[in-house]
């Protein structure tokens, strides 16, 4: 999502500052919002722990996964939705934000700074035509549900975990089986792991 959007975005701004739509202050100024609007609340997996798991997984031989490692994607894949529909309500609250300084050199804030590029009034309301423009492109895009974690490893991993567990595959029968046709077995056991034999 963020490199297609990304994509988008750059096109825009070009095509508004060769067109003398915006300044090249301006252009700078709402894509650098836009990077501060994908970085507050991104969902983040936390694999610090999980990286020294190793629980056998049941009907795997000796085969091992982390739980931990799973229950971070699990949780990083449940929150995309919520994340990417507040992208373009953070980038907005940047522009009128009252106490967030602009840079560590002076005391101006973000308001007073989107005041000063004439993109928002002093009653905090976005009057600039391409910049409002663009907010929608921004929401537009992050709206589109068919961008979201794609994450092969994960859905292939819980998938045969919840086969292996339920007695479908037996640990004798790994030698052939795949998931969709995408990930043979030895792929997938590269993906467990192996439990210490100790």
């Amino acid at each position: 999502m963020q490199k297609s959007l990304s994509d988008l975005i750059g096109r825009f701004l070009d095509d508004a500052l060769e067109n003398k739509n915006m300044t090249i202050l301006q252009v700078a100024y709402v894509r650098s919002l836009l990077s501060l609007a994908l970085e507050e609340n991104k969902p983040e997996g936390d694999c610090f722990e999980g990286l020294a798991t190793r629980t056998r997984a049941a009907g795997l031989g000796h085969a091992c996964y982390s739980p931990e490692l799973l229950q971070e994607c699990a949780k990083v894949r449940d929150a995309v939705d919520d994340y990417q529909d507040s992208i373009s309500a953070q980038m907005e609250a940047f522009l009128t934000h009252p106490q967030r300084l602009y840079n560590g050199l002076s005391n101006q804030t973000f308001f007073e700074r989107s005041i000063e590029l004439g993109l928002v009034n002093s009653d905090g309301i976005l009057v600039h035509e391409s910049a409002q423009d663009f907010l929608e492109i921004v929401r537009f895009r992050t709206s589109i549900r068919t961008a979201r974690i794609r994450c092969a490893s994960y859905e292939t991993t819980t998938e045969a975990l919840t086969l292996a567990s339920s007695g479908y595959i037996m640990s004798s029968g790994l030698r052939s089986w795949s998931l969709g046709g995408m990930l043979s077995v030895g792929v997938l056991m590269s993906l467990l792991g192996y439990c210490s034999l100790l």
